[in-house]
């Protein structure tokens, strides 16, 4: 009785997972005897070096192997209990040597009990939060900081608590204002970090644009189409941002000499932030039009939900914190 050409290939394809497991058992086997021929070469070889066996020769000197603590151990140990600093940790190697990507404490070598409680004292300070919940305040400054919230992440008012810190009245107040060199050396390092952050981000940004312009299903439509439109806005927003923290990062000595010379200086400053703000605007509203356009309901509707999430927490967060007063916008860095 012959067999059709079907039920052959099924009689071969039953048979075929019981060969590929055969298979695999045997190479699984071979396998592992070569690994244990490996690591018992490697065991011999480390065994015949000068260096482990000067190393054996030493724990075998020592007291016991399960308590072994070295000289240099001990030390470190006696170092970081008369240490001044919060941490200072010695590590020691399983051998018993140093490490050598240890920490090396900073000690007080006269054990000044006066320099300990004045660095306890500059580490305990304490401060109680006033949050718009708790502080009545006038409905339209509630909605002024609101909206800077929400609009510009209440970075320019950073921004310029942090500037208004390195200003001071000279001895004399009719003499006008003058610039804390040290207040204005920790401005200049923080806001030499918000702008490389910025960069970075705004880098990103142009990269998902040119991303984004590159579909052909956005490409096809042509410059009228309104995503096509609000990408570009999006990418000259970035690369403005961008050219802009360039010119800035590096601040310029300044001295508020009026209140108008101040508003000029925070604009300036903060520019590189507010036009990566509007690059993002207008990526996530060409994002949303493209939705609409294709009735993509799904994205549309993720769009929305996600986005009111963000504003709500943003909300949220404006009510039950307050902005940094202008001595704690630079306190960690002076």
């Amino acid at each position: 009785m012959t067999m059709s050409v079907p039920e052959t290939l099924l009689r071969i394809l039953a048979r075929f997972p019981k060969l590929l497991l055969a298979i695999f058992k045997r190479c699984a086997s071979t396998t592992l005897r070569l690994l244990q021929y490996i690591f018992s070469f490697r065991n011999a070889f480390i065994l015949k070096s000068p260096g482990r066996k000067h190393f054996a020769k030493g724990n075998v000197e020592s007291s016991s192997p399960s308590t072994t603590t070295s000289d240099d151990c001990k030390k470190g140990r006696a170092v970081e209990a008369g240490a001044d600093v919060s941490s200072a940790t010695i590590l020691c190697s399983p051998d018993g040597s140093r490490d050598l990507n240890q920490t090396v404490p900073t000690t007080n070598p006269n054990n000044d009990p006066a320099a300990v409680q004045g660095m306890r004292g500059r580490t305990s300070r304490t401060l109680s939060c006033e949050p718009p919940l708790r502080k009545p305040t006038p409905l339209s400054k509630r909605l002024n900081g609101l909206l800077s919230m929400l609009s510009v992440l209440d970075h320019p008012g950073f921004l310029g608590r942090a500037l208004g810190a390195t200003q001071q009245n000279k001895a004399n107040p009719g003499d006008g204002r003058e610039t804390n060199i040290e207040k204005w050396t920790a401005f200049c390092g923080v806001f030499q970090k918000d702008i490389e952050n910025i960069n970075l981000l705004a880098t990103v940004l142009l990269t998902a644009n040119f991303s984004f312009l590159a579909i052909q299903s956005i490409d096809a439509q042509g410059l009228s189409y309104w995503p096509q439109r609000l990408s570009y806005a999006s990418l000259l927003s970035a690369m403005g941002s961008i050219l802009m923290g360039l010119a800035v990062r590096t601040p310029r000595f300044f001295t508020a000499h009026s209140s108008e010379y101040f508003q000029i200086m925070v604009l300036v400053l903060g520019f590189p932030f507010e036009l990566f703000l509007y690059s993002v605007f207008f990526f996530i509203t060409a994002l949303v039009v493209h939705f609409v356009t294709h009735t993509a309901k799904f994205q549309f509707a993720a769009a929305i939900l996600i986005f009111s999430l963000v504003f709500v927490c943003l909300g949220l967060y404006w009510l039950v914190t307050e902005p940094q007063d202008k001595d704690l916008c630079l306190g960690s860095c002076c």
